[in-house]
């Protein structure tokens, strides 16, 4: 999330985000970076404080033939209960466009504020965005993702996996194809091979530019998303070769 925050405001985005810290370490840590970067973070209250801030942490090995492996270790700790007050849910409705992470559908508290919030927005006549986030997150809450997506969702996010999981196709193309019947825009990422993008219209797959060197792909499936939504927010058509510039960090 904190990469694609990042990125958004990199394209001149005015970005704000809603979750929970703890008042500890990491807290003090994300305050400042948002502040720094000029994202307007407006806090939730935590459930539970002593499950302090969430974190993630990641290894990344190399081994001798130089394939490098990623093991991520994600403790979601008060971020992953948000309660959004009557106040939180009417400075959403004022954003043009709400960005939904998958880690939100659980427990049934946050899911309802994120419904809560969705349909705000869909009261407003605004656009609704989800990223899967992660092949578990989908797997656990796999009706209440797509209850979610019928009823809200204009936009959908996610890597092969996740988007194969939501659908139950057997491959990434059948996926994007069957998202896209349901009248949804969005990606199906493929790691370094492209993505398919879609819309009402139509499906395509936009291969990913050659890269020499990959020092760490940590981050680039949140950079996509930020990348691929400020273009669709800017109205740009998802066929062309600046919507290609956008995928390189796949």
């Amino acid at each position: 999330t904190a990469y694609r925050r990042q990125r958004q405001m990199c394209i001149r985005d005015r970005v704000s985000i809603s979750g929970s810290l703890a008042e500890d370490y990491f807290e003090e840590l994300y305050t400042t970076s948002l502040k720094e970067r000029g994202i307007i973070h407006r806090p939730t209250p935590p459930q539970n404080p002593s499950l302090g801030s969430g974190t993630c942490t990641i290894f990344i090995t190399e081994d001798d033939s130089g394939t490098s492996e990623r093991t991520m270790l994600t403790n979601l700790g008060v971020s992953g209960e948000v309660i959004l007050s009557d106040a939180d849910i009417e400075f959403i409705g004022s954003a043009k466009w709400l960005l939904v992470e998958g880690y939100l559908f659980e427990p049934e508290s946050t899911y309802n504020s994120m419904c809560r919030a969705a349909q705000k927005m869909k009261d407003n006549k605004k656009k609704v965005a989800i990223t899967l986030s992660a092949d578990f997150c989908v797997r656990k809450n796999l009706k209440l993702i797509n209850e979610f997506i019928t009823e809200y969702a204009d936009i959908v996010v996610g890597n092969n996996t996740e988007a194969m999981i939501l659908t139950g196709s057997p491959t990434p193309g059948e996926s994007a194809k069957i998202l896209q019947k349901r009248g949804l825009t969005g990606a199906v990422t493929c790691g370094n091979m492209g993505a398919f993008v879609f819309d009402q219209e139509s499906v395509c797959f936009i291969p990913s530019p050659k890269v020499e060197e990959v020092v760490d792909t940590t981050g680039a499936g949140d950079q996509f998303f930020a990348g691929f939504i400020f273009r669709l927010f800017q109205g740009c058509l998802l066929y062309t070769s600046d919507a290609a510039d956008d995928m390189q960090c796949v």
